[in-house]
């Protein structure tokens, strides 16, 4: 989708498309916005050291349908992504529910450049017209905006760069999954940490 160079010098920002994927997003829909999804989902109340949250390891067949379609699509382009081959890789998924005027502001996953480190989305709901704003981290130009769309979704090359959604203008909820993907390197490092443990290994 994009493939942006960077005017600060610094490495290539590039947004990578997540295809089509054809499931029941009307199921998956009405469990993440049930009471039970919701519990789970409002994982800040809970989750610690010992307690892992995965989206991707909830109990309904479309979480891994997802899952399998963000992984072959990770490794159909590691090479576009900047990749290294042959490494083991782990995932971190979780679900963002916004309401009506809700937005999640700009921030980025990674305070500096670490290579092998990735951010995706995967839309479940646009609620309407919607889309993610891409921005360089030093000039806060933005480079890229990302149209949401039922079933599609994309990686971002690295987890340094700023992003942030629209608002919410819809009635009902926006949803999407977004995920971080870590090398077995920066796992180690990581894994006994309270945002390292919520990795799963992206097999």
């Amino acid at each position: 989708m994009s493939n942006l160079e960077n005017k600060e010098g610094s490495s290539l920002h590039k947004i990578i498309e997540i295809p089509f994927l054809g499931i029941d997003h009307k199921e998956l829909t009405e469990w993440i916005l049930s009471p039970k999804g919701r519990v789970i989902i409002n994982r800040d109340e809970w989750v610690d050291l010992h307690i892992q949250y995965n989206i991707f390891q909830q109990p309904l067949q479309q979480f891994y349908e997802i899952f399998r379609h963000v992984r072959n699509s990770f490794f159909n382009n590691l090479s576009e992504l900047g990749a290294t081959t042959l490494m083991q890789y782990y995932i971190h998924g979780w679900c963002n529910i916004l309401e009506k005027s809700d937005q999640i502001d700009w921030h980025s996953h990674c305070d500096f450049y670490k290579k092998n480190m990735f951010h995706g989305i995967y839309c479940v709901d646009p609620a309407g017209t919607s889309y993610t704003e891409y921005r360089l981290p030093k000039s806060k130009e933005v480079f890229e905006t990302v149209d949401s769309h039922q079933g599609c979704g994309h990686f971002i090359s690295d987890m340094i760069t700023e992003h942030r959604t629209s608002k919410n203008l819809s009635e009902s909820p926006r949803i999407t999954i977004a995920f971080d993907i870590i090398d077995f390197e920066h796992y180690c490092k990581t894994r006994d940490t309270r945002v390292g443990n919520q990795f799963i290994p992206l097999l």
